[in-house]
């Protein structure tokens, strides 16, 4: 189907805001988790442990693992292979 007369796809100027809006915080949320992963990874590492994990709590006791460090892939708390 063709475009209405005036408009323009591929024109910066014509773009949806709202998908703009979307890829700029999907953008950011990437290059935050990229900081925050390299982060845990150098901690990890200066430490010389095992395992770093960063836990976001939601309220008291309640919460999930959002990253971890690892000095080898079995100590893993996110991706436990359990059949091996």
């Amino acid at each position: 189907m063709p475009l209405p007369e005036g408009s323009r796809a591929n024109s910066r100027s014509g773009a949806d805001p709202g998908l703009h809006q979307v890829m700029s915080r999907l953008s950011k949320s990437l290059e935050r988790d990229h900081m925050v992963g390299q982060v845990t990874t150098d901690l990890q590492r200066q430490l010389r442990v095992d395992r770093v994990v960063l836990y976001y709590f939601y309220r008291e006791w309640e919460g999930q693992v959002t990253f971890e460090a690892l000095s080898a892939p079995n100590y893993s708390i996110l991706w436990v292979d359990w059949a091996g």
